[in-house]
Order: C-alpha cells, then sequence, then structure tokens
C-alpha cells in the first residue's frame, strides 16, 4: 500500500511538471512578443543594407519545438543607399522561420 501511494504522488508531480511546462511555453511568446519582435526588426535590420518592415507577428515556441518559430505576415523590405526608397520584396503571405 505504501509503495502505491509514491507512486501516485510521482504521478502527479511528473504530470503537474509537464503540464507547468507546456503553460510556459504557450505564455513566454504572449508576454514576449513585443520585446521578441524589436529584437528581430534590429538584428534583421543590422545584418543587410535595406529596411524590413512587417505589420503582424505569430511567435511559438510549440510549433517547431524546440525552435522558436516566428511567422511575419505583409513583410516589405526597401532598399538603402543607391536603392533608397525602392521596395525590394513585399509579400502579403505569411513567412515563417
Amino acid at each position: 500500500m505504501l509503495k502505491h501511494s509514491h507512486m501516485k504522488k510521482f504521478l502527479k508531480i511528473t504530470a503537474f511538471s509537464i503540464l507547468g511546462f507546456f503553460l510556459v511555453l504557450l505564455l513566454i511568446p504572449i508576454f514576449f512578443k513585443g520585446a521578441i519582435v524589436e529584437a528581430v526588426k534590429k538584428e534583421i535590420n543590422n545584418q543587410i543594407d535595406a529596411t524590413v518592415e512587417f505589420k503582424d507577428v505569430s511567435v511559438s515556441l510549440i510549433r517547431n519545438f524546440p525552435h522558436l518559430n516566428l511567422r511575419l505576415n505583409e513583410l516589405s523590405v526597401t532598399g538603402k543607399g543607391e536603392f533608397e526608397d525602392i521596395p525590394c520584396v513585399m509579400l502579403k503571405c505569411g513567412l515563417k522561420n
């Protein structure tokens, strides 16, 4: 009887731990979406000689676990320098990573 009680307790702790882990995976993108979006925009604009803008972003840690899944909607890339104000890319559909 004593072993059954310990097994039950172990299964409860394991189930709550797994549930808590998935809850954290769901909530991180919601709470940190703004920071993630700004970091992505800043890094993209630092890496290429163009201005990158997008209207909406979908962030998920579950779709492609353990990697971050990022979908960009209405992406536009506008040139800089000699290509200033020339649209290089304009996408209306979602772009995912």
